[in-house]
């Protein structure tokens, strides 16, 4: 059983629940929209395969029902922003990497935006292996937790952007991937605890009442 003490791998990763905020914040806040941020915002964890399963008050799903919710909230906000989220082991330390359709064009500061494949490191993971454009990010060989990972698709990552650290009340992760990547990702270093599956942090924010997200909601209504 998952439990509120058994935090997913983006929230582990940085050292606690607040991140679940700041993260959704920094969606938010990164939204662009003439009219304001997205009004509401959601944490929802994904499980890998069907199970029994809860963190505390935030029920965990599985992938056929988070893409339906995904299909509720584009059918009241066709701009909603959703994110999945990875923690991958590097040499510097634990990474979260963000999958995204497209990177918001303010954070992209060289390069373009990832494929099937292909990574954009943040300044902070640049600076801190040494890589660039043209380079690969190896991905380790087993999971930084005692469970077996999946195997995974790549040794490594190609490099094709660098990313901003920060912009404005953004909370950015160490790299961007393709959504897809994200989920692979996750499934191949994510979190196990108490259970034989890996926990997805997906993040949400929208416009609109899609009342199905409502058990997920961290906004104040």
């Amino acid at each position: 059983m998952i439990t509120t003490q058994h935090l997913t791998a983006g929230a582990l990763a940085v050292g606690g629940i607040a991140v679940v905020g700041a993260i959704v914040a920094g969606i938010v806040a990164a939204t662009p929209d003439d009219d304001g941020p997205p009004e509401r915002w959601a944490w929802v964890p994904v499980a890998a395969t069907p199970d029994d399963v809860s963190d505390g008050d935030t029920p965990v799903v599985f992938r056929d029902t988070y893409e339906n919710l995904v299909a509720d909230v584009r059918q009241v906000d066709p701009n909603a922003v959703v994110v999945v989220s990875a923690s991958v082991a590097t040499d510097d330390g634990l990474a979260r990497i963000d999958g995204v359709d497209s990177i918001p064009p303010a954070v992209l500061l060289e390069g373009t935006s990832p494929r099937a494949g292909e990574v954009v490191i943040s300044t902070g993971l640049q600076e801190a292996t040494g890589l660039g454009v043209g380079d690969a990010l190896p991905l380790p060989a087993e999971s930084p937790w005692s469970e077996e990972p999946i195997t995974a698709p790549y040794d490594a990552l190609q490099i094709v952007g660098i990313s901003t650290e920060e912009w404005g009340d953004f909370l950015p992760g160490d790299g961007w991937v393709s959504t897809e990547d994200a989920w692979t990702l996750s499934q191949t270093y994510g979190v196990v605890i108490d259970s034989e599956m890996p926990i997805t942090d997906t993040y949400i924010a929208w416009d609109g009442d899609v009342p199905a997200l409502n058990p997920w909601r961290f906004d104040d209504d």
